[in-house]
C-alpha cells in the first residue's frame, strides 16, 4: 500500500476533505458538449439476419414520446415506463412493440439472462440486436416492467452494443438515478475513451455511493484529474474494505504518477472496463493472451484504440479484434480495417510482406495476407493468397469470420477460368462473406472444370442451395441419392450428409426417404449442442401461439453460445421451424446457411477417401 495503516474513519474523513476542496474544479470541468458515441461495427449482423440499420455506426433511430406537444411536463405511471422503449421501430429492423405480449414476466427475465450475446452468428447477433434495442413494452405487469427493462439494457451492453445504451438510458428517464443504469452508463463512457465525461457530471453518483465500482471511479477519476493523493487515500479504503484487486491498484498508482508501478504481474483476471481506461491513459499494453477473457464490448473498445503502439500493441489489438469479431461485436470490414491497420503494406512492398508471413506470429500472418489482398494485385496471386491464409486460419474459433474478412477483401476479383484451381477456396471466402453471387459463379467454375475434390464441391453446392434458392441451383429428392452413393464411396463422412439434409428437411426441402432411412443410423455419430427437450417443447409452444419475443429469444439459447455451426442439427432444425412459423423466414434461412458453411469450412480438411471408414 501507499500509506502506512490509518483509522479507517480517518481515511474516509480526509478522502470527504478531498472531495469538498476538489468539488469546484470539477464542476468547472463539466463543459456541456455534443455526446460522444463509441465507434461501432456497421450493420451486418443482419449478425446477422435482416435489414436492421447500423445501431453501432452512430445512427440512432430514438422513437419520440407520446405527446406531440412540448409543454415542459409529462405525465406516466410511477414505476412504469410511459411508452415503448427502444432505438429500432419497426420500419427500421424492429420487432414492435406488443414484442413480448402474452409472455410472462418470469419468462421473459429468464430468456434476457440466458440468451447467448457472443455466439458466433452474424443472424444471431441482429436477433439478438432487435430483440434488445426495439421500441417494446417489456411486460404487461407494471410492478416488474422496470426490472425487465434495467436487465435489458445490461444485457445490450453485454452484448457489445454500447453507443446504442446511452440512448435507452436517456429514454428510460423514469429511472433517473437508478445505479445499476448508471453504472452500465460509466461503464460504457469509459470503454470509449472519454475519461473526461466518465468523470462529469453525469457520474456524480461515484461521489455517493460506497458501492466498490462507483468507489473505484471516484479513485481513477481524482487520479486523472491531479488529486493524486486523494485517489490513494480511495484506493486504501477500498483494500481496508475488502477489494483485493492488485492490478487495479497497481494501474491507478502509475496514473497517479508513480512511473515505477508495474501492472505486469497481476494480468491473471479479466480486464475491465476501469483496468482498460488505466491501461490506454498510461499507454501501458497488457499481454495479448490475456485479452480473449475480456468481455464483448472490453474487446471492441480495445480493437478499436489507437493508444497501443509499437508490435506489443498492434498484436494485442489483433487479438481483440478477432475475438471481437468471433463474437459478432466487429463486422468483417471492422476487422478487415484493423487488419490493414496492423499493416504496412503497399503494392510495392507487398511479396516481401508475403513472403515474411510464414515466420511471423499467426495474428499478424494472417493480417498480412488480408492486407495484401486487399490492395490487390494480379488475379492468380491472389488466388494463392486466399489459399495459403485459408491454411493459416488454424483456430477453428475464428475461421469464419476471418473467411468473412478475406471475401471482403477479394470482392474485385473476376471469375476467370484460369483460377480454376483455387476456385473452391475463393468461392467459400465469397460465401462467408455474403456475397452470393461470386461464390456461385466460383461453384460453377470449379464444377466444370472438377478442380476440386467432390466432397468439396457438395459441401459448396449445398451451402449455395439453401443461400440462393434458384433453379440454378434447384434441389430434386433424386439428388441426396447421388450424395449418398458419393459418401458410400468416402468422399464425405456420412455424418456431414446426415446433418445437411436434417437441415434442409427443416426448411422444406425433401430428400429420398431411402436416404433419410439409411443416414438415420449416423445421427448417433452427431455431436453438437443441444439443450433439454423441455427447452424445445417451450419453443415449438411459443410460436405456435405467435409469442414473438419468447421465440426469438428461446430460438438463440436452443442455437446456443457455439452458434449454428457449434448446435446439433437436430435443435437447429427446431429453430428454423420455430422462425419460420413466426415469420422470419429469412432468419431461419440465414442461420441454416451459416451452419452448411461451416460444414464447408470442414470440408477443406477431410481426408483423403482411403482414410474414411
Amino acid at each position: 500500500m501507499w500509506f502506512p495503516m490509518i483509522d479507517f474513519l480517518a481515511k474516509a474523513g480526509i478522502v470527504l476533505l478531498a472531495f469538498t476542496l476538489a468539488v469546484p474544479t470539477l464542476a468547472q470541468s463539466d463543459a456541456p458538449g455534443a455526446p460522444v458515441q463509441l465507434p461501432g461495427a456497421e450493420e451486418e449482423e443482419a449478425p446477422a439476419g435482416g435489414s436492421v440499420p447500423s445501431v453501432s455506426s452512430g445512427t440512432l433511430i430514438v422513437p419520440r414520446r407520446a405527446g406531440a406537444e412540448d409543454l415542459g411536463i409529462e405525465v406516466a405511471v410511477i414505476g412504469q415506463a410511459a411508452e415503448p422503449i427502444g432505438v429500432l421501430g419497426e420500419n427500421e429492423g424492429g420487432f414492435g412493440p406488443a414484442l413480448w405480449a402474452e409472455t410472462s414476466p418470469t419468462t421473459v427475465q429468464i430468456l434476457l439472462n440466458q440468451i447467448p450475446v457472443a455466439a458466433p452468428s452474424t443472424t444471431m447477433a441482429s436477433l439478438t440486436r432487435r430483440l434488445l434495442l426495439s421500441a417494446a413494452e417489456p411486460t404487461a405487469d407494471p410492478s416488474v416492467a422496470d426490472d425487465i427493462l434495467v436487465l435489458r439494457i445490461r444485457r445490450a451492453f453485454d452484448a457489445g452494443l454500447t453507443d446504442a445504451v446511452p440512448a435507452l438510458i436517456d429514454q428510460a428517464d423514469h429511472l433517473a438515478g437508478d445505479e445499476t443504469l448508471e453504472a452500465v452508463r460509466a461503464r460504457a463512457m469509459l470503454l470509449s475513451g472519454d475519461g473526461i465525461a466518465a468523470c462529469g457530471s453525469a457520474t456524480t453518483m461515484r461521489l455517493e455511493s460506497e458501492e466498490l465500482f462507483w468507489m473505484k471511479l471516484r479513485a481513477y477519476c481524482y487520479a486523472k484529474q491531479g488529486f493524486a493523493p486523494a485517489a490513494r487515500l480511495t484506493a486504501d479504503l477500498l483494500y481496508d474494505l475488502g477489494d483485493q484487486d492488485e492490478l487495479f491498484q497497481t494501474l491507478l498508482d502509475r496514473l497517479a504518477g508513480n512511473s515505477l508501478a508495474d501492472p505486469g504481474g497481476h494480468f491473471d483476471q479479466p480486464l475491465d472496463e476501469l483496468h482498460i481506461a488505466m491501461l490506454r491513459d498510461t499507454g501501458y499494453v497488457p499481454p495479448a493472451d490475456r485479452i480473449a477473457a475480456a468481455s464483448l464490448p472490453a474487446l471492441r473498445a480495445i480493437a478499436r484504440a489507437d493508444n497501443w503502439t509499437g508490435d506489443d500493441g498492434v498484436t494485442m489489438r489483433l487479438s481483440a479484434a478477432e475475438e471481437a469479431a468471433w463474437g459478432r461485436a466487429l463486422t468483417p470490414d471492422a476487422l478487415l480495417s484493423i487488419y490493414m491497420s496492423a499493416t504496412s503494406i503497399d503494392p510495392a512492398t507487398r511479396g516481401a510482406a508475403l513472403n515474411a508471413a510464414s515466420s511471423q506470429d499467426e495474428l499478424l500472418a494472417r493480417a498480412t495476407f488480408a492486407a495484401a489482398l486487399r490492395i490487390g494485385g494480379a488475379p492468380a496471386e491472389q488466388a494463392q493468397i486466399v489459399t495459403a491464409a485459408f491454411d493459416a486460419a488454424t483456430d477453428a474459433s475464428i475461421e469464419d469470420i476471418y473467411a468473412a474478412a478475406l471475401g471482403r477483401a477479394i470482392n474485385a476479383v473476376a471469375v476467370q477460368d484460369s483460377l480454376a484451381w483455387a476456385g473452391a477456396d475463393m468461392s467459400l471466402a465469397a460465401l462467408a462473406s455474403g456475397n452470393i453471387e461470386d461464390a456461385a459463379d466460383w461453384y460453377d467454375l470449379v464444377r466444370i472444370n472438377n478442380s476440386a475434390r467432390i466432397g468439396r464441391q457438395q459441401s459448396l453446392q449445398a451451402a449455395l442451395i439453401v443461400a440462393r434458392p434458384s433453379e440454378r441451383f434447384a434441389y430434386w429428392p433424386e439428388m441426396s441419392l447421388n450424395w449418398l452413393s458419393q459418401s458410400d464411396l468416402g468422399e464425405f463422412p456420412h455424418v456431414r450428409l446426415a446433418e445437411q439434409l436434417i437441415i434442409f428437411d427443416a426448411l422444406g426441402i425433401a430428400s429420398d426417404p431411402v436416404v433419410i432411412d439409411r443416414l438415420g443410423f449416423n445421427e448417433v455419430e452427431i455431436d453438437g449442442y443441444l439443450p433439454p427437450a423441455a427447452v424445445l417443447n417451450n419453443l415449438a409452444r411459443a410460436a405456435e401461439a405467435g409469442r414473438l419475443g419468447e421465440t426469438v429469444a428461446t430460438a438463440l439459447v436452443v442455437v446456443g453460445p457455439s452458434g449454428p455451426r457449434g448446435a446439433h442439427p437436430r435443435g437447429l432444425a427446431a429453430v428454423i421451424e420455430a422462425l419460420r412459423v413466426i415469420g422470419l423466414d429469412a432468419e431461419a434461412r440465414a442461420l441454416a446457411t451459416e451452419a452448411l458453411v461451416g460444414f464447408a469450412l470442414d470440408a477443406r480438411t477431410d481426408p483423403e477417401p482411403g482414410d474414411l471408414p
